[in-house]
């Protein structure tokens, strides 16, 4: 989410522009980013490539965020903007209508880092000009409710994805995923990011001295443990014995409990701090990462979905919103930053991951080993707020 510099046109209807931001990141998130992850299991089963391959497509979908998002700062008018925002609205479309005509491994690695740009592209415009549009309106409450489109989308997904499986290939799953990218395409291409006055996140003193450095290794820490199960959770679940028919739920699990995460935690960080509301996400996640590596029951793997889902989303806005915070003559820089650290440690995890699983052929030490990670971010955000001093913020 990386604010642009603008020029004030106040008649844009924030109520629009939230629907709008909805349906981007239905787009860009539940679709284009995370339908991967329950279609992954029927993709292996059909063609029978190892986990090590399935972490590698992961890495490069995420290697695709990273490059897009760090290309959106260079976009310094409203024309390359739109352009651009556009063009990776019809790249989504090509890659997810192209998986199903290819056989390649290397081709749907390719497929995957478009698709991962592309993703990039539409969820920082779109949203960023959208944040915009609600700080000028002076409607901030309304963040969370625009971040509920993350959830939604898994939910839209992952309900598409169960339904079809028994009866459709997974060709015709990616084909249904397309056209359902084609519907949402549609009004967002027409939708030609607003232009704004540019808002600073907070036009007072400084609410944060917390040391940026353990914020960028803490995020890193959170990008390398959470990818693991945005990846492989449907795929552990379908691999466990007895548990194969309820795989696909467990991912509708991380929509429904993500849907009002954002609002939650916000809500929690405005009574709190920020450092304390981002800290007790990190724990909560660890241990939800840890329950499905300790025991192999209906209950570990709903637990895990229900705190991995109700806590990532989450983390990006509470840790963005930390870094506004510390310096706000600078979000955007900190923003960019916490972007790589987070993008390169989700680039690593699912590659370690699959590598991992396909040596060991269980995922029981790789969500044990990302849950400790995750604690390791944790215990990095308690140390930062040892260090320094966080008020409670205005908006998160």
């Amino acid at each position: 989410m990386l604010l642009m510099n603008t020029n004030p046109v106040p008649e844009e209807n924030h109520k629009h522009a939230v629907c709008f931001g909805i349906l981007a990141i239905i787009l860009s998130m539940g679709v284009g980013r995370f339908a991967f992850t329950p279609l992954l299991p029927i993709m292996q089963n059909s063609l029978g490539f190892g986990e090590d391959v399935a972490g590698t497509l992961a890495g490069a979908n995420y290697l695709g965020y990273l490059i897009g998002a760090l290309l959106c700062p260079f976009l310094l008018t409203q024309p390359h903007r739109v352009l651009f925002y556009r063009s990776c609205l019809v790249l989504m479309f090509f890659s997810l209508i192209t998986m199903p005509m290819v056989d390649n491994y290397l081709m749907w690695g390719g497929l995957r880092f478009f698709a991962g740009v592309s993703s990039a592209g539409i969820f920082i415009l779109a949203s960023s000009s959208i944040l915009n549009v609600l700080a000028y309106k002076k409607k901030t409450e309304l963040f969370g409710l625009m971040y509920s489109g993350v959830g939604l989308g898994i939910i839209l997904t992952g309900v598409l994805i169960h339904t079809m499986q028994m009866q459709f290939s997974w060709q015709q799953i990616w084909t249904a995923l397309a056209l359902i990218s084609l519907v949402l395409i549609i009004p967002c291409y027409g939708y030609a990011l607003p232009i704004t006055k540019a808002v600073e996140p907070t036009q007072h003193i400084a609410q944060a001295n917390f040391p940026l450095n353990i914020l960028y290794i803490a995020y890193f820490m959170e990008g390398l443990g959470y990818s693991v199960a945005a990846t492989f959770l449907v795929r552990m679940v379908s691999l466990t014995q007895g548990l194969e028919d309820i795989a696909n739920f467990t991912w509708i699990i991380v929509g429904i409990a993500g849907i009002p995460s954002t609002i939650l935690w916000s809500h929690y960080a405005k009574r709190n701090t920020l450092t304390k509301a981002i800290m007790l996400a990190f724990l909560i996640q660890a241990i939800g990462l840890m329950l499905p590596a300790l025991w192999n029951t209906r209950w570990a793997v709903i637990g895990c979905a229900i705190c991995f889902g109700g806590t990532f989303i989450a983390i990006v806005n509470l840790t963005l919103a930390l870094g506004r915070e510390i310096k706000p003559q600078q979000s955007q820089k900190i923003i960019s930053k916490l972007t790589i650290f987070f993008g390169i440690g989700q680039i690593i995890g699912p590659v370690i991951a699959g590598i991992v699983a396909q040596k060991t052929q269980t995922y029981a030490i790789a969500f044990a080993t990302s849950s400790l990670v995750v604690l390791i971010g944790a215990g990095l955000i308690y140390l930062g707020q040892k260090k320094g001093q966080v008020l409670k913020p205005e908006t998160c």
